[in-house]
């Protein structure tokens, strides 16, 4: 027989029907029978009300442990097929409205996706591509193109960070490094990375529009940039 898993509404129901019946647990249950039995169902045994009022004489939850210990380890295959079907039907249903809609606790719920090896939904904010912005990929693209025509080993040089910032001097990654090697390094902007700071890129977009953001020489752009906002120098001679 499959467990019935009171709501929150139904255990308070219950409470305030115990205190109507002056804390007499026999009489609070047949009454209980008598107003809700052709609407709901019902508790038959006087534990279930005296377990909850108890709860909440403790400071405990008012809706019972069912993801931990006995009840816990009590999950019907009936119930684990429903909701496996459900989340089969509704993939993007969470947790908590997966609680509700079978009457237990959202960890229940995720205990049993877990055993079956399925994850809850999740949602997650990601970078939309706009139409303006096919132009400027293209034209990077191209750009990377006419570097490898130039340079066949170019990528091989690239140092993919995935948008990671490098804290420290740059002294201490140029360690060890060749002048020549010194020479073709390309940096973004130190202490003012274009993904952090938005009056460094609002103010590189008005002074070099036409210019690859992410390139730096060291020296021209770099000093105007330097003496207008303060922005540290690269301790590199």
């Amino acid at each position: 027989m499959l467990r019935h898993y009171y709501s929150a509404q139904e255990y308070t129901d219950m409470i305030l029907m115990y205190c109507e019946c002056h804390q007499n647990a026999a009489l609070s249950l047949r009454t209980y029978l008598e107003r809700y039995g052709a609407s709901r169902h019902c508790p038959t045994v006087v534990r279930t009300i005296i377990s909850a009022v108890q709860r909440l004489r403790d400071n405990q939850p008012l809706m019972p442990n069912t993801h931990d210990g006995v009840a816990g380890q009590q999950t019907s295959a009936i119930l684990e097929q429903r909701v496996l079907t459900h989340f089969r039907n509704n993939p993007t249903c969470s947790l908590r409205q997966a609680g509700r809609t079978f009457h237990v606790h959202h960890r229940t719920i995720h205990q049993i996706l877990k055993k079956n090896k399925v994850r809850p939904y999740k949602y997650c904010k990601v970078q939309a591509l706009l139409p303006r912005d096919k132009p400027v990929r293209e034209m990077g693209c191209r750009w990377v193109l006419d570097r490898i025509a130039q340079d066949q080993h170019f990528v091989r040089n690239v140092f993919w960070t995935d948008e990671k910032l490098c804290d420290g001097p740059i002294s201490e990654y140029l360690d060890g490094l060749s002048v020549a090697a010194n020479s073709r390094v390309w940096f973004q902007l130190d202490g003012a990375p274009p993904h952090s700071v938005l009056l460094a890129r609002e103010r590189q977009n008005i002074m070099f529009g036409d210019s690859l953001k992410m390139k730096f020489t060291r020296g021209y752009q770099k000093a105007k940039l330097s003496s207008e906002y303060g922005l540290s120098t690269l301790p590199i001679n």
